[in-house]
């Protein structure tokens, strides 16, 4: 997918910003973005802002039967929703290439970079595992949305505490 040509002035401006060592929002190229995390009442809960990009995150469980070629193994499922009012690219209740990779990354970091420790979620080998979601919602898309988001995932799972069950 190409995106629309740029007109004569904004290519004029966005190469006046590059000779000048300046970011189009007015940052140095190696100034970073106020990052802002906040973690809500309930556990599992987290809403993140760097610079005007919103992002919160919600975390939930579930027991299931696990998959059978990973018995011993919980699951984790990252779900992701971009909100109409966040990008007016976006379409309602269709993710789009942008959201498909950022659920892509989201589950990697979450389930196969060892964030969770998928065999503590097992409580009967087999028959009965945790089911971990982690629902991350774009509120707003300016930048940075793939850092905002993993943090979120990453502080709403870290916040998050499970019921205590006897087997």
């Amino acid at each position: 997918m190409r995106d629309e040509p740029l007109s004569n002035c904004e290519r004029d401006f966005i190469l006046s910003a590059l000779n000048e060592n300046v970011r189009l929002d007015g940052r140095k190229c190696d100034e970073f973005r106020d990052l802002k995390v906040v973690v809500g009442a309930e556990f599992g809960t987290s809403l993140v802002m760097a610079g005007n990009t919103k992002v919160s995150a919600q975390v939930s469980c579930n027991i299931v039967e696990p998959k059978s070629t990973r018995g011993n193994m919980g699951v984790v499922e990252v779900h992701v929703d971009m909100s109409p009012m966040g990008s007016p690219t976006h379409e309602d209740g269709r993710l789009g290439p942008k959201g498909i990779e950022l659920t892509r990354v989201l589950e990697l970091l979450c389930r196969d970079c060892g964030a969770v420790d998928l065999e503590a979620l097992c409580l009967t080998a087999y028959k009965k595992v945790w089911q971990i979601r982690v629902d991350v919602h774009i509120l707003q898309a300016d930048g940075a949305l793939i850092d905002c988001a993993s943090v979120a995932a990453i502080t709403a799972l870290a916040h998050f505490r499970r019921p205590d069950v006897t087997v």
